[in-house]
């Protein structure tokens, strides 16, 4: 999960603002350096569901504090030209076919925040397989509200006005990939129905 962070962030990192001045390329202001807990006390949660939400919906996935160093991600330009991000998410999957994988995943304070930011991912087919995992994760007991929190950190992270907006467009800007289309209604249905 931490690599899968580490992936997400340099492949949509531009590398020559960074080497310019990464002081000013980083906004501490930004969404993402807030935490799902900040969130949540604006929230019209109810406190039996807001206190049920499990740690990974809880903390933000990108903090400043933990952003790679100027090093790390000059010297990981390989990141960008492999799509490690699908990777990754082909590993979660694996690891999530089992009760044990699925659990420990679940347990992760970040898990579900970064898989659900892989939807910004360019190749369909990773979003695909994000939104299987994110389907999955919504059919378990608690998991329609980790889905919602999950949305509710993409929302902030990438500056929507609405949850689901970037989905949506993705939906919309597709439609010549019918896995990511079909993959798209599934985890539509599952979330409204669940």
């Amino acid at each position: 999960v931490e690599y899968l962070s580490f992936a997400q962030y340099a492949v949509t990192f531009d590398f020559e603002s960074l080497e310019n001045n990464m002081e000013n390329s980083v906004d501490k202001s930004k969404p993402w350096s807030r935490s799902i807990e900040d969130l949540h006390r604006g929230s019209n949660l109810p406190s039996p569901i807001g206190n049920s939400i499990s740690c990974s919906s809880r903390h933000s996935t990108l903090r400043y504090n933990t952003l790679p160093s100027r090093r790390t991600l000059k010297n990981s330009r390989l990141v960008s030209k492999k799509d490690d991000v699908h990777v990754c998410i082909m590993c979660l999957r694996a690891i999530m076919n089992y009760q044990y994988g699925f659990n420990m995943v679940m347990s992760h304070p970040h898990a579900v925040n970064e898989i659900a930011l892989s939807l910004n991912n360019k190749n369909p087919r990773t979003k695909a397989l994000v939104l299987e995992l994110l389907a999955a994760v919504c059919l378990v007991r608690g998991g329609h509200e980790i889905i919602l929190s999950a949305f509710d950190n993409f929302k902030e992270v990438c500056g929507e006005k609405q949850r689901f907006e970037k989905l949506m467009e993705h939906f919309r800007n597709e439609d010549n990939n019918i896995d990511f289309m079909v993959a798209c209604m599934q985890f539509i249905n599952i979330v409204v129905h669940s």
